[in-house]
């Protein structure tokens, strides 16, 4: 194997793990957004009275966390166009209204936790890759 060879390996091998470490990253992150969801859940559950969880309906239709933490779950395997989160969302799964899917997504995206990015027209949505405090 001549030099030329070899430093082909060597570049292939790097970008491979930089790939590799890039897709991490993103599962990372969505895992860090999944487990922010599931802090703020305890803590509505924890200053819950017994009076007030009576009151609520168990319906996972009401539950904001439960349908935020729906939406991550969709985009831990990377951008999605934003159309076809709120098809899985909306009209299959019919978690919530179609005004409320998109006040989900921009409460969201304000608190770090997604990206919006509009290309050729078309929007996608993914898990933010900036770390979440």
């Amino acid at each position: 194997m001549d030099n030329e060879e070899l430093l082909l390996l060597i570049r292939r091998s790097f970008e491979k793990v930089k790939a590799d470490i890039k897709t991490h990253d993103a599962y990372i992150q969505a895992l860090r957004a999944e487990n922010e969801l599931l802090k703020l859940q305890i803590k509505q559950l924890i200053t819950q009275t017994p009076e007030t969880a009576s009151r609520q309906q168990p319906s996972k239709h009401r539950n904001k966390v439960f349908i935020k933490q729906k939406i991550l779950e969709f985009l831990s395997n990377g951008s999605r166009p934003l159309s076809e989160v709120k098809e899985l969302i909306v009209d299959r799964e019919t978690y919530c209204s179609k005004a409320s899917f998109y006040r989900y997504i921009d409460s969201l995206r304000q608190n770090g936790v997604l990206m919006l990015v509009e290309t050729d027209g078309i929007a996608f949505v993914s898990a933010s890759l900036h770390e979440i405090k």
